[in-house]
């Protein structure tokens, strides 16, 4: 029945169970990732990024190869606060990162060049990379 005392706080304590669980935070932070994990990436023009073992990065970016000392980034995301696990889509940020380059379109038959970062220090240091192409 409407408004009955014992069903109406419960039903509030399920739903703020509900939304806490449903948090974009993972539940239990992901250990840093070191150097040498294995990198994975799926077809098409938004391809899935997966790596093991199963450990958090801080920034990830899509790059074209080899455009000298300067990268033209395609995409990028980062946490400016923690770290993020596996899988990334491309052009989907995943919970509780920064978008800092919006997604261009990736050309199918083209090779791009993925950047997986680990900590907060000089990018050149800490970073994984794998070459791949849309398919």
């Amino acid at each position: 029945m409407p408004g009955h005392p014992a069903t109406c706080p419960l039903a509030a304590a399920a739903l703020t169970a509900a939304i806490a669980c449903a948090g974009t935070e993972p539940n239990t932070p992901l250990p840093d990732c070191a150097l040498g994990i294995a990198i994975s990436v799926g077809a098409g023009v938004h391809p899935e990024f997966d790596w093991t073992p199963l450990c958090g990065i801080t920034y990830l970016a899509v790059t074209l190869p080899d455009t000298g000392p300067i990268l033209t980034t395609l995409w990028s995301v980062g946490s400016p606060t923690g770290n993020f696990g596996p899988p990334v889509r491309y052009g989907t940020p995943p919970p509780g990162t920064r978008e800092i380059s919006k997604p261009e379109d990736l050309i199918p038959g083209a090779t791009y060049l993925l950047y997986l970062t680990h900590g907060h220090r000089r990018v050149a240091d800490i970073s994984d990379t794998v070459t791949f192409t849309v398919r």
